[in-house]
């Protein structure tokens, strides 16, 4: 029975790829990975074992961004680039981007998606400095491997600024990451 449920899985992915493969590029959805996690199958034989693990999980992201939250109140709040600024507001996306990001024993609460306007394609890789509570304190392009283009090297810098980690008391206080933008040409 389980190998029967397989292929008609594997049979509806592949029609899913297939059909993917043939829209146009405009249907590109934004995606973010995590680069440090290894692919695994955690396929569970009991349905509600995912369920159970999947209201666990929702229970650890709520705690987590309520934490967030009470850190963003305390006196050593950085300030990511998210004043009331009208011109970032009406800014809307209008380009996809893959975003992936390696920061070592955390995981990514809010990772951006830049909304950029340059017509060029190409990846940004930003370092990013992260403090205790999440917050990114400190971004840099690393040059040798990235895009030339100054429209989207600003509009990743931007975007890393803004992203969010979970907290880690057990982390250095600033601790080292990247993340990668990659901008599919217009």
């Amino acid at each position: 029975m389980q190998e029967s449920v397989k292929e008609e899985l594997d049979a509806e992915i592949d029609a899913l790829l297939n059909a993917s493969r043939s829209q146009n590029a405009q249907n590109i959805r934004n995606v973010a990975v995590d680069a440090s996690e290894h692919l695994r199958d955690d396929r569970h034989d009991n349905p509600e074992d995912i369920y159970r693990d999947a209201r666990e999980l929702q229970e650890r992201l709520d705690r987590t961004r309520r934490e967030v939250e009470e850190a963003s109140d305390d006196e050593d709040n950085v300030s990511l680039g998210n004043d009331n600024n009208d011109k970032s507001k009406k800014e809307t996306y209008t380009g996809p981007s893959v975003i992936s990001y390696s920061l070592d024993g955390r995981k990514a609460m809010s990772l951006p998606v830049p909304a950029y306007k340059c017509m060029g394609g190409g990846d940004v890789s930003v370092s990013i400095i992260v403090n205790r509570k999440g917050y990114v304190v400190g971004t840099k392009i690393i040059e040798s491997v990235s895009s030339p283009d100054q429209c989207l090297r600003d509009y990743a810098l931007r975007a890393a600024g803004r992203s969010r980690f979970t907290a880690s008391q057990d982390a250095p206080e600033r601790q080292a990451g990247e993340i990668v933008y990659r901008f599919i040409s217009q």
